[in-house]
């Protein structure tokens, strides 16, 4: 430090335009390398991201549409209809095995068939998760096409 003070002005001069060359030039590479890895989308886990922000189905479906990505739209329209229904069986299949145990419990025997009616809708919002998974992750390779 201080034989930079030691030089002559024109020394000094010329080892900072040196140094600012250098660090705009890094700094251009780096924010190249971001911007081209920002326009892509990714899945992290179950989340899919998108210019650094957490995307729902519902919007990556339209991001995709804008983009004019017919094919990841549709994936991600399929993955979104898919979750959708899913809400519904599992708040059905969750009141199927409620009353159904309610039932069961004070001696009725079909009580048993509405716990194995729900589990089974249960069952079938689980299975389907994969392939919500699955449309989500096919979305994003052709979006990134």
């Amino acid at each position: 430090m201080v034989l930079f003070y030691t030089m002559n002005i024109k020394k000094r001069f010329f080892i900072l335009i040196l140094f600012c060359s250098f660090a705009g030039y890094s700094h251009a590479q780096q924010s190249e390398a971001l911007d081209s890895s920002m326009k892509k989308m990714m899945l992290v886990g179950d989340d899919i991201f998108y210019q650094g922000m957490e995307l729902k189905l519902g919007l990556a479906k339209d991001i995709a549409l804008t983009n004019n990505k017919t094919q990841a739209y549709s994936f991600f329209k399929k993955a979104k209809r898919m979750r959708s229904w899913n809400y519904v069986w599992s708040i059905l299949g969750g009141y199927e095995v409620g009353a159904g145990l309610l039932v069961a419990v004070s001696g009725n025997p079909l009580g048993w068939l509405d716990v194995g009616i729900g589990g089974g809708l249960i069952a079938l919002v689980v299975a389907r998760e994969d392939e919500i998974e699955n449309y989500k992750r096919l979305g994003i390779q052709e979006f990134n096409k």
